[in-house]
């Protein structure tokens, strides 16, 4: 398993999150092998529901005018979600986690997703 794959189990979760805020968290349900991997894993997403309402402040601010966090593709909202945890909080290389959460937005998203998610990710941490 690489950290791409953990990284997509984390963006599952939260996906989930957005509907139930008492997801299944189980994760020895994923096919994980590497301690580290799973670790990551759990991370992520711990920091994600730890720092739930300051992302979603931070990202609310970064969209434009008329829309609101209720107007993005519930997908596209978990993978801003796990990135901007991933760089304000685990303090990742930002361009590394750009580039995982536009390839996450092609693997699972709309086609004009991977332009939107680069799009608010580089406002926000490209001033």
């Amino acid at each position: 398993m690489s950290r791409s794959q953990a990284r997509e189990y984390a963006f599952k979760l939260t996906f989930e999150y957005l509907f139930n805020k008492q997801p299944d968290e189980n994760i020895e349900e994923f096919d994980i092998i590497n301690v580290d991997e799973k670790n990551f894993v759990q991370e992520l997403f711990d920091c994600v529901k730890t720092n739930f309402d300051d992302i979603e402040q931070k990202l609310q601010q970064s969209i434009k005018y008329p829309k609101t966090l209720k107007d993005i593709y519930t997908l596209d909202h978990a993978i801003l979600i796990i990135s901007i945890a991933e760089i304000d909080y685990l303090k990742q290389d930002k361009g590394v986690v750009i580039n995982e959460a536009v390839r996450l937005a092609k693997r699972y998203s709309s086609d004009k997703s991977p332009k939107f998610i680069n799009g608010v990710l580089s406002s926000i941490y490209n001033k």
